[in-house]
């Protein structure tokens, strides 16, 4: 997915838009907001680490595939939070942050 940021006054213009490109675009990043929302699954720290922490060579370890959670959801969580207001897209997307930052 490619990150996309918008205004709060952007995102207001949308709710009442009439320009069918921007509908759908509206359309489709709400649906996979709620998607993020309910299907998100988050990856532990052990399953992101394997090895011996007082290695350099394992400093790399997994987390790019860790991240993926966190890299791919938070926009669209952010959006879905901006566009509605419900506190479920802020909190998931809470987690998320506060698990990609607990990583060792």
């Amino acid at each position: 997915m490619d990150t996309f940021y918008f205004t709060q006054s952007f995102i207001d213009e949308l709710k009442t838009t009439e320009t069918p490109v921007l509908r759908e675009l509206r359309d489709r990043a709400l649906e996979q907001a709620k998607k993020a929302l309910l299907t998100e699954v988050l990856t532990e720290d052990k399953v992101a680490y394997h090895g011996d922490e007082t290695k350099y060579e394992n400093l790399h370890e997994n987390y790019g595939d860790a991240a993926g959670p966190f890299e791919n959801s938070m926009p669209l969580l952010g959006f879905g939070y901006c566009y509605t207001g419900e506190e479920a897209y802020f909190e998931k997307a809470r987690e998320l942050m506060m698990t990609y930052a607990g990583y060792k």
